[in-house]
């Protein structure tokens, strides 16, 4: 038996969604229209995921390179 708690932390990756919407979205073409909201709602979901991503990328990459703007300035600074 699943418990609650590991179905609340369950989580699918940005690919395992972008996959599943694929199918979906196989399954539209042939006149499934709820597959193709519901693949719409996962390419929606997977896009946040990404932009989100990116940013979280942007801002680690940009405290590393102010630290080292900083660092390299107080030393040279200091000769």
């Amino acid at each position: 038996m699943i418990r609650r708690d590991d179905v609340q932390h369950a989580r699918l990756s940005a690919e395992d969604l972008d996959n599943i919407a694929l199918r979906l979205r196989m399954r539209s073409i042939r006149g499934d229209m709820t597959a193709g909201a519901v693949a719409e709602a996962l390419e929606s979901v997977v896009m946040r995921r990404q932009l989100a991503q990116m940013q979280r990328d942007r801002r680690a990459s940009g405290f590393v390179s102010s630290t080292w703007h900083r660092v390299s300035a107080w030393a040279t600074t200091r000769q």
